[in-house]
């Protein structure tokens, strides 16, 4: 009586969901050096293309049978690259550096966001880490994805940019965005993975009240997000 072996992909099989895992990381930096070179519909695309990217990498991986610890912590470190790193620093140079002509305010208050979104998306990410190895991952929702939340961040700026909406008009709205609604979201944990909905549907009707806000301010409304 023979026993079979277990089938073990070839060793080429492991690289394709880790190339998509690369594609996330080469997303994010790329959305920095065009954040940095003024073209933020190029970094907004790189962002929203490094999510369908992340988005591919894990079924990838449990298709083929791929699945490694190597893979997981390697997601983790693009993820906080391409969805806190990179698309705070695109928000940061697209409008909330202009708090630094608020000398009344320190100056500061741009990169202080910046930085609170940066640093909840690490938290995030590191606390469903930990619980996903003590339980598996199951039962509970931690906090907004990293790349839902800089998936309304960067669709914001994005749209704002081609209504032309110039950055420092948009100060204020972006201060309360960043550091506000989707850091907060990110760090607020939910012990029931169906309330994940809530989350989606709290995305979805934010990024709608934003783009009617803009084009209203667009046609000639009031320009509520200018700081007095």
């Amino acid at each position: 009586m023979t026993t079979e072996q277990p089938h073990t992909p070839r060793r080429g099989v492991y690289l394709l969901p880790n190339l998509f895992t690369t594609a996330t990381l080469f997303g994010g930096f790329y959305a920095i050096i065009a954040a940095i070179q003024a073209d933020f519909t190029a970094a907004a695309i790189a962002i929203i293309a490094a999510g369908f990217a992340d988005s591919m990498d894990g079924r990838i991986a449990r298709l083929t049978n791929t699945q490694s610890d190597f893979g997981k912590e390697y997601d983790s470190l693009c993820d906080m690259i391409a969805f806190g790193l990179a698309t705070a620093v695109v928000v940061y140079i697209w409008s909330l550096s202009y708090w630094a002509e608020y000398k009344w305010l320190g100056g500061k208050l741009g990169w202080v966001a910046a930085f609170t979104y940066t640093a909840c998306a690490a938290l995030r990410l590191a606390r469903f880490n930990v619980s996903a190895a003590l339980s598996g991952g199951k039962g509970d929702f931690h906090g907004l994805p990293s790349p839902a939340a800089a998936g309304v961040v960067i669709c914001y700026v994005w749209a704002s940019h081609d209504l032309g909406l110039a950055g420092d008009v948009m100060v204020l709205p972006s201060l309360i965005d960043v550091a506000g609604r989707q850091a907060a979201a990110m760090c607020k944990p939910i012990n029931d993975l169906r309330a994940s909905g809530a989350y989606r549907r709290h995305t979805a009707f934010a990024l709608t009240q934003r783009l009617l806000t803009q084009a209203w301010e667009r046609v000639g409304g009031p320009a509520a997000g200018r700081l007095q």
